[in-house]
C-alpha cells in the first residue's frame, strides 16, 4: 500500500505551507527540502492513502500497450479523437478500461483535453499524462505514443525475461531445500544411533545436528526466517537507497545486471520525455516524482549541476555511479544536438545488456546453488557416513 503524507511547514519567508504528498517519508523531506521548505510537522494522510488504494486500479501493461498502439494507429489514419474513443469502447475486453473510455468521451466533448481526460480517470501512469500533455502542447501525438509503446513494451518484456529467468534457480533452490528436509528428518536421525560418541565433539557434526533439530521441532523457522531477510531487505531499499544499492552493485554478475536494468529503464525514459519536448531538468523531475528510484535520486544531482551551468555530460561524469560510455554519448549527443538519439542509442545498448545477463545470470546461480547442496551432502557424509562406515569396520 502506499502511503501518503500531509505536511506542515514554513517557506523562507516564513509563510505557513500545508501539502499531501505520496511517501515514503524521506521522499516527502526530501521533496519539501528541494522547495526550500523547513518541515514542521509530517505524518501519514490516512484518508488520501485509503482513497489511493480504492481508486488505483491502473491499466496492466499488456492492455496500456494494445490501447497506445490502437491509439496512435487511428490518430495517424486522420480518425478524430471522438471516433478513436468510440471505436475502442466497441473493441476493448478490458472491464477498466471500458468504464474510462465514456469519461474521457465526455469530458472532451465538454471541452476537457486529452492530459485532464485521461487523468481524471486516474488509470493511466503518470509517464502516459506527462507526454501526452507535451504531445498535445508539441503536435507530435503520434511519435509521443510510439515512444510510449516502446518502453511500456521494453518494461513487459524484462519482466518476463526476469520472472522466466528465476524459474530454474527456484527449481533447483526448491530440490535443495526438500533434499535438506529429508536429511534432517529420516536420515540423520537413523545414523545417529551408529555414531561414535566421540564424533559428537566435531563441528561439522555439530552443525548437521543442529540444523537437523531446529527443522524437526522448530520447522515455522524456515518460514520465518526468509519473510524476516525480504522485510529487511525492503526496508533497507525503501529507507537506506544509496547504501542499499552500493552494495548490490558490488555482487559479482547481479549488480551489474541491477545496473544494467535501471540504465535502460531510465534512458528509454528520458528519451521518451524528450520526444516529447519536455526539457531535460523537468524530466528528471517528473521521472523521479514518478518512481523514486535510485538511479532518479542521482539524477536530481546531475539536474543541480545542470541548472549550476554544466553541461549535460559533465554533470553525468561527475558521478561514479554512471559508466564511461554513458558520458561519452552524451557528450556526442549534446554536440549534435541530437540528445533524444543518443538518449535511444545508451537505451539499446543497456537493453541488449540486459537480455545477455537475464540469460547468464539464473544459471550462474544455479550453479552455485547446487555446489551448496553437494557442500551440504559432503558435510553430511562426513560427519556421518564416514564415521559409522569406519566402526562397522572396526569390528
Amino acid at each position: 500500500m502506499i502511503l501518503f503524507y500531509r505536511y506542515m511547514a514554513l517557506s523562507r519567508l516564513g509563510e505557513e505551507v500545508v501539502g499531501v504528498i505520496r511517501g515514503p517519508k524521506n521522499r516527502v523531506e526530501r521533496i519539501a527540502e528541494q522547495n526550500n521548505l523547513k518541515i514542521i510537522e509530517i505524518g501519514v494522510d490516512i484518508k488520501s492513502s485509503m482513497s489511493n488504494m480504492v481508486a488505483s486500479k491502473k491499466l496492466p501493461n499488456a492492455q496500456l500497450i494494445e490501447f497506445l498502439t490502437d491509439f496512435s494507429s487511428m490518430y495517424e489514419r486522420g480518425l478524430t479523437i471522438g471516433e478513436i474513443l468510440d471505436t475502442l469502447k466497441d473493441t476493448t475486453n478490458n472491464l477498466v478500461l471500458k468504464k474510462a473510455l465514456p469519461m474521457i468521451s465526455s469530458d472532451i466533448l465538454n471541452g476537457g483535453t486529452l492530459k485532464s481526460s485521461f487523468k481524471k480517470t486516474n488509470i493511466f501512469p503518470k509517464l502516459v499524462i506527462s507526454n501526452i500533455d507535451a504531445g498535445e502542447n508539441s503536435g507530435n501525438l503520434p511519435e509521443v505514443f510510439e515512444s510510449l509503446v516502446e518502453y511500456y513494451k521494453f518494461k513487459d518484456e524484462i519482466k518476463h525475461s526476469v520472472l522466466s529467468a528465476c524459474s530454474y534457480p527456484l527449481f533447483i533452490m526448491s530440490l535443495l531445500m526438500v533434499a535438506v528436509y529429508i536429511f534432517s528428518t529420516n536420515i540423520i536421525p537413523s545414523f545417529m544411533e551408529h555414531l561414535p560418541k566421540e564424533s559428537f565433539n566435531n563441528f561439522s557434526t555439530k552443525c548437521v545436528l543442529s540444523i537437523s533439530y531446529i527443522i524437526v521441532n522448530h520447522s515455522y523457522i524456515l518460514i520465518l526466517v526468509p519473510l524476516i531477510v525480504i522485510s529487511a531487505f525492503y526496508y533497507l531499499i525503501k529507507n537506506q537507497k544509496e547504501m542499499t544499492f552500493k552494495h548490490i552493485f558490488k555482487i559479482p554478475f547481479v549488480g551489474n545486471l541491477v545496473k544494467y536494468v535501471q540504465l535502460s529503464n531510465m534512458f528509454l525514459k528520458l528519451y521518451t520525455y524528450q520526444k516529447a519536448g519536455i526539457l531535460i531538468t523537468d524530466s528528471i523531475v517528473k521521472i523521479n516524482h514518478e518512481e523514486d528510484s535510485y538511479i532518479s535520486n542521482v539524477f536530481m544531482k546531475v539536474r543541480e549541476d545542470i541548472l549550476k551551468g554544466s553541461a549535460i555530460w559533465e554533470a553525468v561524469g561527475k558521478q561514479n555511479y554512471f559508466p564511461k560510455y554513458v558520458s561519452y554519448s552524451i557528450k556526442r549527443g549534446e554536440k549534435q544536438s541530437e540528445l533524444p538519439a543518443y538518449f535511444k542509442q545508451i537505451y539499446g545498448y543497456y537493453a541488449l545488456a540486459v537480455r545477455r545477463s537475464v540469460s547468464k545470470v539464473p544459471k550462474l546461480i544455479g550453479y552455485a546453488l547446487l555446489l551448496l547442496g553437494g557442500l551440504f551432502v559432503g558435510i553430511v557424509a562426513r560427519s556421518f557416513l564416514v564415521p559409522v562406515y569406519e566402526t562397522i569396520n572396526a569390528f
